[in-house]
């Protein structure tokens, strides 16, 4: 009865560390972590849903697969031809959690880095509401909230954005900290270096978005709360220096391979796409209002038309959590973050917004950052923190009677009025769906009014557990009023109807799928790697458009239907090599080429630029009818054509551009290929790997000058037999090595330098 009590005891003036019943609370984050995700921890079942599957597993597999057979993850060669790896970010290869794949079976692994952000998320927000001098009961509250909020369990698919996400109530806590401290003290330095090391976490985390948008909340924050104005400028300056400097040796990369990247092309309509709609705020308090796409054939977009996005899977923030953001409204720090929110609300709704369009022409870095959707995760913090103030204040109040009865009278009708109305709504299902129906055309498939049907249905559903929801609330008021339960036990049990909320509602946003669906080798593939590792396959843009939407009887099915039609990145698993890819950064000139001239009747004009690529093999959705190619196999199942072709006239990976020697690769790893030649007057090798900075060749030892040979690499060679090696040393990575070296040794000169002072 203690530790209950505590939960509930008034915060000391000062917090000094973690106390046993602190760790007992963390303990039960985590316990709640591996609970929720219990199906994943034997690694049989693995994390699947969008980008899990087809991106950050199969990339991550590839970067695993590197270091442990002694090379730096710093090329992918089964994708566009080669293309950098470490560079992309997304690998997050320098994120120090990164080390669980090197500890545990890949798939297992997998599993493990996604739920350990969760507990992680939990614990950081409770340290940041404890710093708050919030209660055990408020932090706790405000921790649980924020790990099971909708967001943060939608971006379970977004790797990159949990792994920077979970950062930053503790970025914050130190930030807080930093601005109140006298400046040049040992207090100070330590809490400078330890927001600069946090800041770098978020940057490693792989998602630079994240880190934009809590920087412009710490300058904010800094102007309202940290003294004298000039000061936390000056502080975030030298962090984010710091900070930019410490990670050098993964943004210089990147910035490099932007470059030659899709994401040179950029502009309103393109930035803006993926904005959250204003209707979807309804989806806060009533989940998966419009569909669930975390469910398999639960979302349409046939449903909703042109406004929709399918970015976010949810933005529930659970009933009472929202409830008890009305106790939140007053003091200076909720009335920031009430700021915060609505601003953070209102540039999430992007193209639907007058903000958006404003922040877009005036904000630098705005026009560079794709899906407004994305800023819905600052709206999210804030709520959360606003619910722990709301909590907190909710709970100090019910010691007071006159309040106490007042407010039983208020939730009583409140409930009251949700039964009329969730009974009204369940006597009229058949008259909403009939409206609803009205408004579409009849020619759209049944498949669509069937799942209308259950989307009414279980939003119905829904407004009955909220009012159950309420009613639970308003039993354990009137029994906290009468003395039957004390005031520790009324704050667990409404914790626990939030917990219980939270939980079962977003439980469908971790998708899984059996372990032998990722490691099962597709007969496609088994086909396209009979002749060996050096040829290329191809996928038409038809069949890669039409592979975004997955058909099959189940989820699992489905998936397995759609690495058998080399649905893209699959191919990674299985090490064959792709002409195109699927990434977050593009190569610029031969993505728009893909879809611009590789589709329908244009095919034929690219065919002998395939036969350059060493594509052996076309895989399509349609019948091809070109001269030369060879069809292998058809499959036809749910719905979709598959038609494999073999194409003789592929061209040898490696080989003299004028036929006149021979050439043979002898060695081919991700960072280096070796490569013997003869020939009797020499002439021009022609490797028909991606031209890229950053590759070397040397002949016989000797370095030589790479020709750019269209999209490939060429290098000259006399008469004779030579022994040819690439090898990939990109000057970027050296020198954002060093920077981030010689970074490191300033920090610590500066934590040196502190801890004598203090001496």
């Amino acid at each position: 009865m203690s530790f209950f009590r505590d939960l509930a005891s008034k915060p000391a003036n000062k917090l000094r560390g973690l106390l046993a019943k602190d760790w007992l609370i963390v303990f039960s984050f985590l316990a709640l972590a591996l609970l929720f995700f219990a199906r994943f921890l034997t690694g049989e079942t693995v994390f699947a849903f969008k980008d899990l599957s087809r991106y950050f597993y199969p990339l991550r597999h590839l970067m695993v697969d590197q270091v442990l057979s002694g090379h730096l993850p710093l090329w992918n060669p089964y994708s566009y031809c080669g293309w950098p790896l470490l560079a992309t970010l997304q690998i997050c290869f320098f994120y120090p959690l990164t080390l669980i794949y090197y500890l545990l079976p890949f798939s297992l692994a997998f599993n493990y880095y996604i739920i350990l952000h969760y507990f992680l998320a939990g614990w950081f927000m409770y340290l940041l509401l404890r710093h708050f001098q919030l209660p055990r009961s408020g932090a706790y509250f405000g921790g649980i909230v924020y790990m099971f909020s909708g967001y943060l369990l939608s971006v379970s698919n977004m790797n990159t954005s949990l792994s920077s996400a979970i950062w930053l109530p503790l970025a914050l806590l130190f930030w807080d900290r930093l601005i109140k401290s006298q400046p040049l003290t040992h207090r100070g330095t330590k809490d400078f270096l330890a927001f600069v090391l946090i800041s770098s976490l978020m940057l490693l985390g792989g998602e630079p978005t994240i880190i934009y948008f809590s920087y412009w909340l710490f300058f904010f924050y800094g102007l309202v709360f940290g003294g004298r104005k000039w000061r936390p400028v000056l502080l975030l300056a030298g962090a984010g220096l710091l900070t930019a400097g410490l990670c050098a040796v993964q943004p210089v990369p990147f910035l490099e391979l932007t470059k030659f990247s899709d994401r040179v092309a950029t502009g309103y309509e393109l930035i803006s796409s993926s904005s959250f709609p204003p209707r979807e705020t309804i989806s806060l308090i009533l989940p998966y209002f419009f569909g669930n796409p975390g469910q398999f054939c639960g979302y349409a977009d046939t449903l909703l038309g042109p406004v929709n996005q399918s970015w976010l899977i949810s933005s529930y923030f659970g009933v009472l959590p929202l409830f008890f953001l009305l106790f939140a409204l007053k003091g200076k720090r909720p009335l920031f973050f009430w700021g915060v929110a609505i601003f953070s609300l209102f540039m999430a709704f992007g193209q639907y917004s007058f903000i958006f369009p404003l922040a877009y022409k005036l904000v630098p870095g705005v026009a560079l950052i794709r899906y407004p959707v994305k800023y819905y995760f600052m709206a999210n913090f804030a709520f959360v923190v606003l619910a722990a103030f709301g909590f907190t204040r909710f709970t100090a109040r019910l010691q007071d009677e006159a309040w106490l009865k007042r407010f039983q009278q208020r939730l009583q009708g409140l409930v009251g009025g949700l039964l009329i109305l969730a009974c009204l709504a369940y006597l009229n299902l058949q008259n909403i769906f009939d409206l609803l129906a009205s408004r579409y055309p009849r020619n759209i498939p049944e498949y669509f009014f069937d799942l209308l049907a259950q989307i009414i249905e279980f939003d119905v559903q829904t407004l009955f557990m909220i009012t159950i929801y309420f009613g639970a609330l308003l039993l354990i008021v009137r029994l906290f009023a009468r003395r039957s339960i004390s005031r520790s036990w009324a704050i667990l049990a409404v914790t626990a109807i939030v917990i219980a909320d939270l939980m079962v509602s977003g439980v469908s946003t971790a998708l899984g799928i059996p372990r032998r669906a990722y490691t099962d080798e597709p007969q496609s593939y088994r086909l396209v790697k009979r002749d060996g590792p050096q040829w290329r396959v191809f996928f038409t843009p038809e069949l890669e458009r039409e592979n975004k939407t997955i058909a099959g009887d189940d989820y699992v099915k489905a998936l397995l239907n759609a690495k058998e039609n080399f649905a893209p990145n699959w191919h990674l698993l299985y090490r064959v090599e792709n002409f195109s890819g699927y990434e977050s950064v593009k190569p610029n000139e031969l993505y728009f080429d893909y879809w611009g001239n590789f589709s329908g009747d244009k095919l034929g004009g690219r065919l002998n630029l395939l036969s350059e690529a060493s594509v052996r093999y076309l895989a399509s959705n349609q019948v091809i009818n070109l001269k030369g190619l060879k069809l292998l196999d058809h499959r036809y199942i749910f719905g979709a054509h598959l038609y494999l072709y073999e194409n003789p006239g592929a061209l040898a990976k490696a080989r003299f551009a004028d036929g006149g020697g021979r050439a043979k690769i002898v060695k081919y790893e991700g960072d280096r290929v070796e490569i013997t030649v003869d020939s009797r007057r020499g002439g021009q090798v022609v490797l028909a790997d991606r031209y890229y900075p950053g590759w070397e060749c040397l002949v016989d030892g000797q370095k030589v000058e790479i020709v750019k040979t269209g999209l490939f690499r060429s290098c000259q060679v006399s008469a004779g037999k030579h022994q040819l090696v690439y090898r990939y040393r990109p000057g970027s990575l050296y020198w954002g090595g060093m920077v981030s070296l010689g970074t490191f040794i300033l920090c610590l000169g500066g934590l040196i330098v502190a801890v004598k002072t203090r001496k």
